[in-house]
């Protein structure tokens, strides 16, 4: 599995945040703090190198934190949240639907969501 385009720019930085109560990182700028803090959940309990944050690349921190696990846990963690957050919010719209067909139309649009397919991609392999 590889990482999206900007995936390895945030990649643990919501764990870097948490843990030192800096923004002193470019890559700390880019997104909203909520997804830092809500991909890096699952991220907090792993023994990731903290010295990999002074990595001034963007994408080569990124991918040294993903080589820390070669089997994609990383990845796999970190999209977790995000995709459980997605899945929560397309049922709420889908209950909000006063027309069956307006529910599946919402149906319909979160089947083409890309974190819902790369979940789907990554399970039926």
């Amino acid at each position: 599995m590889s990482a999206t385009g900007d995936e390895t720019h945030y990649l643990g930085m919501g764990r870097y945040l948490i843990k030192y109560q800096r923004w002193d990182l470019d890559d700390a700028l880019l997104q909203p703090p909520l997804s830092y803090y809500l991909h890096s959940i699952p991220l907090m309990s792993l023994p990731i190198d903290d010295q990999l944050f002074g990595i001034a690349d963007l994408n080569a921190r990124g991918r040294a934190i993903m080589d820390t696990f070669p089997d994609d846990r990383i990845l796999m963690l970190a999209r977790a949240p995000i995709l459980l957050l997605a899945t929560g919010l397309g049922f709420l719209v889908f209950h909000w639907a006063s027309r069956p067909m307006a529910a599946l139309q919402v149906c319909w649009l979160c089947s083409y969501m890309f974190s819902i397919q790369s979940l789907l991609e990554m399970r039926y392999r």
